[in-house]
This record gives structure tokens, C-alpha cells and sequence, in this order.
């Protein structure tokens, strides 16, 4: 009958510092899954303030 879908997609949300350009960016990323990964994944040689909602499994990128 072909794969079971996932029944919790999520979207992860980053938004550029709209205060900081003329032009802000919204992206909006599906995964699977809330791994912490994919954000360290995405946010791989970024720098600058982040801001999350306290996520558990974001640790992994190096947020305490």
C-alpha cells in the first residue's frame, strides 16, 4: 500500500533581523522530524544573535 506518512511534520522557522535590511527573509524549512540537527544543519558558519523558544533539543548547536 506504499510508506506510512509521517503523522508530526514540522516547520522550522528562520527569519533574517528584519531591523537590520531593507529586504527581510522568512524561510520556512519541512523536516520530518524537531531534531535539533537540522537547525545546527541550516545554521552551519552563522553568526549573530538567534533567538528560539527554548527547545530542548537544540543544544546541538551550541545553545545552552
Amino acid at each position: 500500500m506504499g510508506e506510512k506518512r509521517n503523522q508530526n511534520p514540522y516547520m522550522w522557522l528562520y527569519h533574517s533581523g528584519g531591523h537590520e535590511s531593507e529586504h527581510p527573509i522568512v524561510l520556512y524549512e519541512y523536516q520530518a522530524t524537531r531534531a535539533g540537527a537540522h537547525a545546527a544543519n541550516f545554521l552551519q558558519g552563522f553568526s549573530g544573535h538567534l533567538q528560539v523558544d527554548g527547545y530542548a533539543g537544540l543544544p546541538c548547536i551550541g545553545i545552552r
